[in-house]
């Protein structure tokens, strides 16, 4: 079944990630004009490569920087107009590492410090700053590319306690702002695929 031309202005914070470039390329073959985010300039020159015409824009920037997201508005009101859809898509920075609930305080504020800048500041910074727009322009949606992680317990997945507890923050600030856009026509949500098709996850 062909699905309807999505017309729509998206913009992907992470773009060039696993999660990220599949949002990307979902919304480019349904007629999107997207604005691909990202900190390395490389991957997301490569990744514009992907979708020839004029579509798409591609802004370096990073999630984490007050600066680079108002910018990141900017630009797309200037570009393509208001956005529709705002993809938080970025990641877990580094390999797995095993966190149980039995380990140090200390073991658990290390491995806070480290996953904090890539699973819970991006939204502490993206979200104020998105909810400023959506109100102004009274439509659209932010989504937050979450984790099942977030509400299953240790017995159903066990060793992620620190990442566990930084997924749930991430979620609380969405539904702040969701809360805060009520009686509007723009929200926020939180999505929690289970299982992803990107290279990280093939195996």
């Amino acid at each position: 079944m062909m699905l309807a031309p999505n017309k729509k202005v998206v913009i992907v914070l992470g773009a060039y990630g696993g999660t990220g470039s599949k949002v990307c390329k979902y919304n480019y073959v349904r007629g999107a004009k997207i604005v691909m985010v990202g900190r390395d300039k490389q991957k997301l020159q490569e990744l514009k490569e992907l979708y020839p015409g004029n579509a798409t824009l591609t802004i370096v920037g990073d999630a984490n920087n007050r600066d680079d997201v108002r910018k990141v508005f900017e630009l797309t009101l200037a570009y393509f107009g208001e956005p529709d859809e705002i993809w938080v898509t970025v990641g877990k920075d580094g390999g797995w590492e095993l966190d149980l609930p039995t380990d140090s305080e200390e073991r658990h504020q290390e491995l806070w410090d480290k996953l904090y800048p890539s699973l819970l500041k991006p939204l502490e910074v993206v979200c104020p700053i998105a909810l400023e727009f959506l109100k102004k322009q009274g439509h659209g949606i932010l989504v937050h590319l979450s984790s099942h992680v977030a509400f299953k317990g240790e017995d159903e997945l066990r060793g992620n306690y620190t990442y566990r507890k930084l997924k749930q923050a991430a979620e609380e600030v969405v539904l702040k702002m969701r809360k805060e856009l009520k009686g509007t026509k723009a929200t926020a949500i939180n999505l929690r695929p289970a299982i992803i098709d990107t290279p990280g996850n093939a195996s």
